[in-house]
């Protein structure tokens, strides 16, 4: 979370909702200056990781070296997911597929003074992202940690390396998750700077296709 005092309390009950329950709730805090922390509801589950602002990449890194499930999840401060989420995700693994990690599609919202000013709610997404992923402990530290660094993008460069890897990704078509539109969103208030994030960790990742470079976690 980020200056999310608007919308914690709402992520969080997402995840209590859940039809199979959430072992471990680890909220890391980026830094935040709105007085979120104290909008997150109690929970005994709720871990609470507090550090400077250094961005998503560095602040989902850290969440993960909190965390001590076996299956690790994901959620910007922002979203919400469905009950089922959890439910559905656990049960493809161990379907005919036999995924290595697993996504789901999404549904676009937008908070009231967009739809004020003429947003259309319902859009779907697609499901390759941080917030529609389930995936092993294991497995995601085989990979590696997301690489942080300034002009790249925190997602992208990361699942390069399970396509390199040969790992097996599994789409569901269900919605499974709802990410909010609002405009504190970087994609607004950053839009040509991530664009120029994306083209950077493309170009990375091919210039290290190119180079034969190694696919293994990065540190």
């Amino acid at each position: 979370m980020y200056n999310a005092a608007a919308f914690i309390a709402e992520a969080v009950a997402s995840l209590q909702a859940q039809t199979t329950p959430v072992a471990e709730i680890v909220i890391v805090d980026d830094g935040s200056t709105d007085g979120g922390v104290a909008a997150i509801p109690a929970d005994p589950r709720i871990r609470l990781v507090r550090k400077p602002h250094t961005g998503i990449a560095d602040t989902v890194n850290r969440g993960v070296r909190a965390a001590s499930g076996e299956y690790l999840a994901f959620l910007d401060a922002d979203d919400r997911w469905v009950p089922d989420k959890l439910a559905r995700q656990l049960a493809a693994f161990a379907g005919p597929e036999r995924p290595d990690l697993v996504f789901a599609c999404g549904r676009i919202f937008h908070s009231p003074e967009l739809l004020r000013a003429g947003a259309v709610d319902g859009a779907v997404v697609a499901g390759v992202g941080k917030s529609s992923l389930l995936i092993p402990r294991e497995t995601f530290l085989r990979v590696g940690y997301l690489p942080v660094g300034e002009g790249l993008h925190d997602f992208m460069g990361w699942y390069a390396r399970v396509v390199d890897a040969g790992l097996r990704s599994l789409v569901l078509p269900d919605v499974l998750f709802e990410r909010r539109i609002h405009g504190a969103n970087d994609g607004i208030l950053r839009r040509a700077a991530q664009r120029g994030n994306y083209f950077a960790t493309l170009k990375q990742v091919l210039d290290r296709r190119r180079a034969g470079g190694a696919t293994g976690p990065a540190a």
